[in-house]
């Protein structure tokens, strides 16, 4: 699933993309914890409701997630390492 089609139906409007080799990073700035937790499982549905079709079928697509809230005076590589 790509992000314009995350962003079309409605899944993710905030900033979103790829964060590192097969990682990707969506920054939800004025999301509480739990509102944030929401919107990942909302994500993941949506993902996982996908299947990708390769030459040997149809495969599922499998997504795991991390959510971290930034804490007053720490790094971005702390913040995203506790994610």
């Amino acid at each position: 699933m790509r992000r314009r089609e995350l962003i079309g139906r409605g899944e993710i409007a905030s900033p979103f993309g790829r964060y590192g080799r097969e990682e990707c990073l969506l920054v939800l700035p004025y999301a509480a914890d739990v509102s944030a937790l929401t919107c990942v499982e909302r994500l993941r549905a949506a993902v996982q409701s996908q299947l990708y079709q390769s030459s040997a079928g149809a495969l599922p697509i499998t997504f795991s997630a991390g959510v971290a809230q930034y804490r007053a005076g720490e790094s971005v590589t702390d913040l995203l390492n506790r994610a």
